[in-house]
């Protein structure tokens, strides 16, 4: 995760957290949309908005379902959600799940390809399309970059960084000249790639595709690439429509359902979600994701009652998130079958992927996917 992210977890604004009186009845899951599930409310709001009442919060803004995202708070000026009666809140009781992310043959799991250690799902093995995430073994950087890191934006020698894109495109059987990258700003934006940007951000951050967090592709060829060190990166693919997404999800991004915003698009290509098959990536474990009140409450507004399966206190004033567990349930909700969704044992840190968390400056993983042509071997 960026650093200036990071930073704002450990130091979450102040504010006070009190429930509008009194207190409105919050109808069953069954008897709520899909899209009122998603932000835990049915007509009149469960939240109060501090501050600002045209619906903005500072700089957050609280948009429309149709935009696909949730509650994004940037001040005190916020949305607070009623349970949070008190300081401890009522979140402080909820137990969050245990996810079953082994999947036995079809999850991520590491290979070597080419020199460099990387992780793969056997869920899209034998389909016309190659996806993985990168690992720090098999690159040329040095010292907190070592070795493998594919940012040019971390202060890492850029012909190091290229050299290992070189070796990452060779992996793949493309030309560094076939990589998408984009300038990732922890959001739901989507770009839809075409042969046309094929090569953005390839040799140069600054000719990134501008402030997107999901890119989107139905052309074979073109190598889509998202970067990280903490956030989830998330790959979807349809068989059917042939149509590819990649995802970068920290936590902004995931109360604002990048996912689903992939997704959405994904079926403005052809694609359906019930037939979308989802890898989901090595991120920050959620025993070690802390994350203070901002985040609480955005998790919390944007889940609704099921923020306790994603989210629980650790006793310190302070919750634990999972990252892969709120994807999950983001992807449920737009469609895609819990059968299709595909995660890791893997996480972040420990030398094995880049964390931002454990060290800075350090480098980051990439997830590198393409489409392949119908037949090509």
């Amino acid at each position: 995760m960026a650093p200036n992210n990071a930073a704002q977890h450990h130091c979450a604004p102040r504010f006070r957290l009190r429930p509008a009186s009194p207190e409105p009845t919050r109808p069953s899951q069954h008897s709520r949309s899909p899209s009122e599930r998603r932000s835990g409310r049915q007509g009149a709001s469960p939240y109060q908005l501090r501050g600002d009442k045209s619906g903005k919060s500072g700089a957050g803004v609280v948009r429309s379902d149709r935009e696909m995202v949730g509650v994004v708070i940037t001040d005190r000026r916020m949305l607070v959600p009623l349970r949070f009666a008190s300081a401890a809140a009522s979140i402080d009781s909820l137990a969050m799940s245990t996810v079953d992310v082994s999947g036995g043959a079809a999850a991520g799991a590491l290979r070597r390809v080419a020199g460099i250690e990387v992780l793969a799902w056997g869920a899209l093995e034998g389909m016309p399309v190659e996806a993985f995430v990168t690992g720090r073994r098999g690159g040329v950087s040095v010292e907190a970059y070592s070795s493998l890191n594919l940012s040019l934006s971390v202060g890492d020698d850029p012909t190091a960084v290229l050299e290992n894109r070189r070796r990452v495109a060779e992996a793949l059987g493309v030309d560094p000249a076939d990589f998408v990258f984009c300038r990732q700003v922890h959001s739901a934006g989507v770009r839809v790639v075409t042969g046309a940007d094929r090569g953005a951000g390839a040799f140069a951050a600054d000719e990134s595709v501008p402030e997107a967090d999901v890119l989107v592709t139905a052309k074979p060829g073109v190598v889509l690439a998202i970067l990280a060190a903490d956030c989830l990166p998330v790959v979807l693919y349809d068989p059917g429509a042939h149509v590819l997404a990649c995802v970068h999800a920290g936590w902004r991004g995931t109360v604002a359902r990048a996912c689903a915003a992939a997704v959405d698009a994904m079926a403005g290509l052809g694609a359906r979600p019930e037939d979308v098959i989802a890898g989901i990536g090595p991120g920050i474990g959620a025993d070690r994701y802390q994350v203070g009140e901002e985040v609480a409450v955005a998790v919390s507004g944007a889940f609704g009652d099921d923020a306790g399966g994603v989210m629980r206190a650790d006793g310190t004033g302070r919750w634990l998130f999972d990252l892969a567990a709120a994807n999950r349930l983001v992807l449920r909700e737009a469609g895609v079958a819990d059968r299709n969704v595909h995660g890791t044992r893997y996480v972040t840190g420990g030398g094995m992927f880049f964390s931002d968390r454990e060290a800075r400056p350090c480098g980051r993983l990439g997830l590198v996917a393409r489409l392949r042509t119908r037949g090509e071997r």
